[in-house]
């Protein structure tokens, strides 16, 4: 069964939708509005067999309702409200349509799952690590965008209440709303992917970011680096603390210092008062440091320093101050090439790299695209633009062609490509394939090779390369997976890799 979750974007709703839903559903954070959006999509695209809308209260009820008689036949409707603003009974049926009325009482809510009789019962939360881990992640989504900092303070509460162990939820505080408030129009390119590599990115930031280890975040322009060092930030036990970010490409050395450490005034021509460096901004919480790889060579040394110690001084002041931050950085996929042209300190990249994650380009996870797109779509569609409900069918008809493009921009160029056709309802997917053609004819068979192979080498030699540098670029696949990809054994692919 398909089944899709439509969940009004405030606490006790989200807090229920926790405790019913699966990996395998659909999970979609929507206003009142929004809802009439989302069976639109439903009676267009088709597939879904069950669709749950949880809503804080009944005040729509019988739009909803009206709404819904028309995908009866294919579709069967479990409508929930956590209010009443009617008389109605709070049990009652229409067809293929179930109406629930609830209390905010979480023990009545805990009842109505709980019986393995029903057919929307489901595996409770506590007790679970898999649905846990899901939890924790749905939660974080919709807090991230839609709630306040209070109502993120009470489902940490409330998780606390339900036993579920996980580090990431023990602190009293939740995230700062200015921090909150910094993020939630941002787009994450992971946080509506299913495929088996998204999977392993979202359990990734999860382990990783309930420790204090610093982190360097290797990807893409547009792969959602910066998006990744804030749930890292989130899921650890900082998040009470400032998430500072700045990027490092294009600064020069003495403002990059300046902007890091602070200054005190008369410390250089035009420094009429002192200031706060983003050292101290972040003072217990998370500084990112954004394309590390094109910091100017002395700030390296500086910043070498400092992490030997966490000491650190304003420009213009002998006195030195200690510092308590978590450093989180990112980098693109030549970071180690800059190391071997000496562009890089080595021993800066390995003081940064306790760890590493990986964020994959868009065209490793194909799978995934469709499913970002509608999202964005919900998002355009909350925005008012005049063609995002269009948008859906066009999509779906071009999901293949849209599957198969390289996307140099990621999800930066996804997200953009969904923009203009939702506000100017231009054929995007045509224009893409216009591009793409364009792009071929000018191409010799020299553009084909990679850098450094244009001279003839031995076979076995240039295939212990590619293999190498697809093991590098593939950080997150299983050995297994990547030989399956490369239609090999696992012992060739090892021997390739070790020759």
């Amino acid at each position: 069964m398909k089944r899709l979750i439509a969940v009004s974007a405030s606490l006790k709703p989200i807090l229920l939708a926790s405790q019913i839903f699966t990996k395998h559903d659909q999970v979609m954070g929507t206003g009142y509005k929004g809802i009439f959006s989302v069976l639109d999509n439903v009676k267009k695209v088709g597939g879904t067999n069950q669709v749950i809308t949880i809503l804080n209260d009944d005040r729509i009820a019988d739009k909803i309702i009206a709404k819904q008689k028309a995908l009866v036949d294919s579709v069967e409707f479990i409508n929930i409200y956590l209010g009443k603003t009617t008389n109605k009974p709070s049990v009652h049926k229409k067809g293929r349509i179930l109406n629930l009325y609830l209390s905010s009482d979480q023990e009545q809510i805990s009842k109505l799952f709980s019986d393995p009789k029903k057919e929307f019962c489901l595996e409770k939360a506590a007790g679970n690590s898999e649905i846990e881990a899901l939890v924790q992640y749905y939660l974080t989504r919709f807090f991230m965008k839609m709630s306040s900092a209070k109502e993120l303070e009470t489902a940490l509460s409330f998780l606390k209440q339900q036993n579920l162990n996980a580090a990431s939820f023990n602190n009293d505080k939740s995230v700062p709303w200015e921090a909150i408030e910094l993020f939630q129009e941002k787009e994450s390119p992971f946080i509506s992917g299913k495929s088996k590599t998204m999977g392993r990115l979202k359990e990734r930031i999860m382990q990783v970011g309930a420790t204090d280890m610093r982190t360097l975040i290797i990807g893409e322009t547009g792969t959602g680096k910066e998006l990744v060092a804030f749930f890292l930030h989130d899921f650890s036990q900082r998040r009470c603390k400032p998430f500072v970010s700045i990027n490092c490409a294009g600064l020069d050395e003495t403002f990059l210092r300046a902007e890091l450490f602070g200054f005190v005034k008369g410390a250089f021509t035009g420094a009429v008062a002192d200031k706060t460096g983003l050292v101290q901004q972040a003072e217990g919480g998370t500084l990112f440091l954004d394309e590390i790889g094109d910091m100017p060579p002395a700030i390296q040394a500086d910043l070498l320093r400092f992490l030997q110690n966490q000491r650190y001084r304003m420009l213009g002041c002998t006195k030195e101050k200690k510092a308590n931050i978590r450093v989180i950085s990112a980098g693109q996929p030549d970071i180690t090439e800059k190391i071997q042209n000496k562009i890089f300190r080595a021993d800066l990249f390995y003081r940064l790299t306790e760890v590493t994650i990986r964020t994959p380009a868009l065209r490793e996870i194909p799978e995934d695209i469709h499913t970002m797109i509608e999202g964005l779509l919900y998002q355009r569609i909350g925005k008012g633009d005049p063609y995002a409900k269009e948008a859906f069918s066009y999509f779906e008809k071009h999901k293949e062609k849209l599957s198969r493009h390289l996307w140099s921009g990621n999800f930066r160029e996804l997200a953009n490509l969904v923009k203009k056709r939702t506000l100017l309802n231009d054929d995007v997917v045509g224009e893409l394939s216009s591009k793409a053609m364009q792009a071929d004819t000018k191409m010799t068979p020299k553009d084909f090779l990679p850098n450094g192979f244009e001279e003839i080498i031995p076979l076995q030699k240039m295939t212990s390369v590619y293999v190498k540098k697809i093991r590098e670029l593939n950080s997150t696949m299983t050995l297994k997976e990547l030989a399956k990809k490369l239609e090999i054994s696992e012992n060739t692919l090892k021997k390739y890799a070790k020759s």
